[in-house]
């Protein structure tokens, strides 16, 4: 954590850096310690990609008080433009129980703009705050740093339509559909009516609430079994439901659309419950933390148990490890906190 005198500059480095490995190396292997080596051109990509549009999109939030709507959309761009523009996996991902349907695989397309939505975007926009609290609710870009990051972002995105992305020309038209999509997204967020007070940690505000605060634990809990319902609904949920449907044409465009029903229903349980804990008075990055740490729980033990080969202890034990040295400070910040509210109790 750090306080009030740490350089802009510094925060919005280190926010670039975590945004780039969060997804793409801390919970999820698209980009190993192996690639490091084999492709180290990869991860500065990364952190530019993601920083600048975390970077942007945070401003939207601060600057403009943006609201849960707002904060989805955004979310939604960022997947469409990572998966649907960048790397291209809509339209050559075929996992088992999926289907190409119009040449792009929808189901794959929206788990992975779910996952994008919390783990590309919300995820690093509530960690910086975390690692500093000082910043909440303040911006961390002038204009002529949002134009460099639009340059940037822009950037990226057309070297991987040209170089990093397979077969490129073959899907160019989908690609700037998606584009066209994405960029629409984040239109209709930015016109999207303020809301009164503006909040990073969560994407959300905390206005006075009914209900208690929720427990670290619970919390913590609800983390771990929320990540592993994705990745079992993703990865586990597709093939039952191809396998138990007739055999039959159409049977596995209808488990298509099942898996679709079940991942908006995910998506919409994470966000309703979330939207009504952030609501009640008291929350805090460290109610963040407790949720973070849960989720990281299940991806570090399902990473080191079937990707080792990559070297993923290398990169998720010292994550985890800064999580919990994270979670020991802010619990001894709240006890600090505590200290002389129960001194001017005992004094009366």
């Amino acid at each position: 954590m750090s306080n009030k005198t740490t350089p802009t500059w510094y925060v919005v480095l280190i926010f670039c850096v975590f945004a780039g490995l969060i997804a793409e190396t801390f919970v999820t292997a698209s980009t190993s310690p192996a690639d490091f080596l084999f492709r180290p051109y990869i991860v500065p990509f990364n952190i530019v990609l993601y920083g600048t549009f975390d970077l942007l999109a945070r401003e939207i939030i601060v600057r403009r008080r943006a609201g849960l709507a707002s904060a989805l959309l955004l979310g939604a761009a960022y997947g469409f433009i990572n998966e649907g523009v960048a790397a291209g996996t809509w339209y050559v991902v075929h996992p088992p129980g999926y289907a190409f349907i119009g040449r792009v695989d929808w189901a794959w397309a929206l788990a992975l703009t779910i996952f994008h939505s919390i783990m590309s975007v919300f995820a690093p926009i509530a960690f910086i705050e975390i690692l500093f609290p000082a910043i909440h609710g303040q911006p961390l870009l002038r204009r002529r740093g949002m134009v460099t990051c639009v340059v940037l972002f822009t950037g990226c995105i057309g070297c991987a339509i040209i170089v990093l992305a397979p077969l490129p020309l073959l899907f160019l038209p989908y690609r700037l559909t998606v584009l066209a999509v994405a960029v629409l997204f984040v239109l209709i967020g930015l016109s999207l009516p303020s809301r009164r007070t503006a909040s990073l940690a969560a994407v959300m505000p905390p206005p006075p609430g009914k209900g208690r605060l929720p427990g670290l634990w619970r919390l913590r809990i609800a983390g771990f079994l929320a990540m592993f319902g994705y990745f079992f609904l993703t990865n586990v949920f597709p093939v039952l439901a191809a396998t138990l449907l007739p055999a039959q044409p159409g049977g596995l465009v209808i488990a298509q659309g099942m898996d679709c029903a079940v991942f908006l229903a995910l998506y919409a349980l994470i966000i309703g419950r979330g939207w009504s804990w952030m609501q009640r008075p008291g929350w805090s990055p460290r109610q963040n933390l407790a949720l973070l740490i849960g989720g990281v729980t299940f991806t570090t033990l399902l990473l080191n148990l079937t990707e080792a080969p990559m070297g993923e202890i290398f990169a998720t034990l010292p994550f985890y490890v800064l999580l919990i040295v994270l979670t020991l400070r802010w619990r001894r910040r709240a006890q600090q906190a505590d200290r002389p509210s129960m001194a001017n109790a005992q004094s009366r």
